[in-house]
């Protein structure tokens, strides 16, 4: 090949690097990795007004911002639905990615039933054997939303378990929504240290709106980035009752 021509493809090879199709190859990368720990234990279903429950409401908020996700995030899901040692991490078969990924992740999270304990800690462990098992090594940051509506009861230690994860170096920043805590102090004192140990935020929500809210402050933070290093963390919608 000519070197004329040889510069003429290096040109064009740069155009499509940095205009809009440069931009749309690297949309279809994943830049994040969000994880979605979920509370399916017994006291999810509990009533949370309006004739729902406690895991309705989740269900319906989580789906709604699953759907708002940008394509190219790839989510994964942790839930607990069953005795202490029952914490399951969901993942297709057929590591779907995308869209299919995110319906798979929403039909998973409507079909489960509210049953067992709360082994919190468990589940944070997993998340961090997800991250040092497929996410390290691939440049990619990992964000961790736990939705809750109480504190560890299988005996674990979720803000410990936090600290020996970032002892590791699995950087991974965990945002804690307590869910209808209302004046269990302890469980929402456990969620602020496990926030502010991996640099998250912690959010307490009494309700539909507020846990909305939460999970959309949540994405806006994990969407701006920024250190996953401990920080003070913040508190939203606490409850006063």
């Amino acid at each position: 090949m000519h070197r004329s021509q040889s510069s003429v493809l290096f040109l064009f090879s740069l155009f499509l690097l940095s205009g809009p199709f440069g931009a749309f190859a690297a949309s279809e990368k994943p830049l994040k990795t969000i994880v979605f720990i979920f509370d399916a234990s017994s006291s999810m279903a509990q009533p949370a007004g309006d004739g729902a429950t406690r895991i309705d409401v989740a269900k319906m908020a989580m789906a709604h911002v699953i759907k708002q996700l940008p394509k190219n995030t790839d989510l994964r899901l942790i839930y607990f639905d069953g005795e202490c040692g029952n914490v399951t991490v969901f993942q297709d078969a057929n590591h779907a990615t995308g869209k299919i990924q995110r319906a798979m992740i929403i039909k998973k999270i409507e079909s489960l039933l509210p049953t067992g304990s709360t082994p919190l800690a468990t589940a944070i462990v997993e998340a961090g054997n997800l991250y040092a098992r497929e996410i390290k090594g691939n440049d990619r940051s990992m964000d961790v939303i736990v939705l809750t509506d109480g504190m560890d009861t299988c005996g674990g230690d979720p803000c410990a378990v936090v600290h020996e994860l970032r002892r590791q170096g699995l950087a991974i920043r965990i945002h804690a929504i307590g869910f209808m805590l209302k004046n269990n102090h302890m469980a929402l004192a456990a969620l602020t240290c496990v926030a502010q140990a991996s640099g998250g935020g912690v959010y307490s929500a009494r309700n539909a709106d507020q846990l909305l809210d939460a999970l959309k402050v949540i994405q806006k933070k994990i969407g701006k980035g920024g250190s996953s290093s401990p920080s003070n963390g913040s508190k939203r919608g606490e409850d006063s009752d």
